[in-house]
């Protein structure tokens, strides 16, 4: 796996410094890659003896920060991470005044903003090694064995099977995966199984919640 910026020491550093007193959030993005993501995190952070508050789902796009910070700010959060958001390429300055207002990481797989000059506390891959990926290579391996068939559906769904090394992870774990029918094995099954039934769920919460 290639690290653009960061590396798994800033991640572990900017962990060593939460403590149980600390409020965490993540924000995500809404596809499986920002999903997984989440998840993956969360139970990195629980193996530390940490709760995460509250999590946000989201897309990517300029603004995309307004609403969390009344979130963030409402809920006393002090620590933050942001994971799959495109943050620095989306919305650039919105993400350079928000993380000068809280402490938060950056784990991501989108190109890096060439107008980026503030590097610290971001971990960032290449396109290919979906964000997902990242987080569960950070896992215990009982954690890894446990929860391998959801990082290969991320890999197939974010098309981060195009890497040789991430379709030969699939195929191992997959042995009938292929690569000219990849979305036809079974994490790729899995992947369109947790896809449609999320597109469902926000539909739900459209027309019931908002």
């Amino acid at each position: 796996m290639e690290y653009l910026i960061g590396s798994k020491k800033d991640f572990d550093d900017f962990l060593d410094g939460i403590t149980e007193e600390d409020k965490i959030a993540i924000r995500t993005h809404t596809d499986l890659d920002g999903i997984a993501s989440a998840l993956f995190l969360e139970l990195i952070l629980e193996s530390k003896g940490l709760k995460v508050s509250f999590i946000e789902f989201g897309s990517y796009g300029v603004g995309m920060f307004d609403k969390f910070i009344y979130k963030i700010k409402k809920n006393k959060v002090s620590k933050v991470f942001l994971t799959d958001c495109a943050a620095d390429l989306a919305d650039l300055e919105g993400f350079e005044k928000f993380r000068s207002k809280f402490d938060s990481f950056l784990i991501d797989h989108h190109p890096v903003n060439s107008d980026l000059k503030d590097k610290k506390n971001i971990i960032k891959t290449d396109s290919s090694d979906c964000s997902s990926l990242l987080l569960y290579s950070f896992l215990s391996e009982k954690l890894k064995e446990k929860w391998k068939w959801l990082v290969c559906a991320a890999i197939i769904s974010d098309f981060s099977f195009k890497k040789r090394e991430n379709f030969d992870f699939v195929k191992e774990n997959y042995p009938e995966t292929s690569y000219d029918d990849a979305f036809n094995s079974q994490p790729g099954k899995i992947a369109a199984f947790i896809i449609v039934h999320l597109f469902i769920l926000m539909k739900i919460r459209k027309k019931y919640l908002i």
